[in-house]
């Protein structure tokens, strides 16, 4: 996985925050090979889309919260 530039690198783990599915599905396949550098890869592009489902889930709560609840 060094070899790869930090730049790509970089870009996979945007992704991983935009489309949370993509960085799930990039992580398991890295972080289920040998290597450590992919390991390691593959667990930060699955932290980082579980985050990003997280706030996205937050997120759609508070959207719901305001729009049903907003009382002034």
């Amino acid at each position: 996985m060094s070899d790869k530039p930090p730049k790509l690198k970089l870009l996979i783990y945007l992704l991983s925050f935009i489309m949370p599915l993509v960085g799930l599905s990039v992580g398991m396949v890295y972080y289920l090979r040998p290597d450590a550098d992919c390991h390691r890869f593959g667990k930060i592009c699955l932290v980082i889309g579980i985050i990003a489902i997280i706030l996205s889930c937050l997120s759609f709560l508070g959207w719901l919260g305001f729009f049903f609840f907003n009382i002034f």
